[in-house]
């Protein structure tokens, strides 16, 4: 799956999100799903940035997700 260009440290929050948001929606439900394992095969990016400070930043580029079976 291509995206566009996201920073690292925000398609890892999305991700927690996501999960916890799901978490949350099944409070009540009688049929619960509880997460032992999440596998991101995440494509990377590194990025100098022309900032003040400088440095460099991981973009995410390409994402697959597996599921354990």
């Amino acid at each position: 799956m291509e995206l566009e260009p996201t920073e690292l440290s925000e398609a890892i929050k999305a991700v927690r999100g996501g999960l916890a948001a799901a978490q949350q929606d099944g409070d009540g439900s009688p049929v619960r799903f509880t997460v032992k394992e999440v596998v991101l095969d995440l494509g990377i990016e590194l990025r100098h940035t022309a900032s003040a400070g400088g440095g460099v930043k991981a973009f995410v580029v390409s994402l697959r997700r597996r599921t354990g079976g």
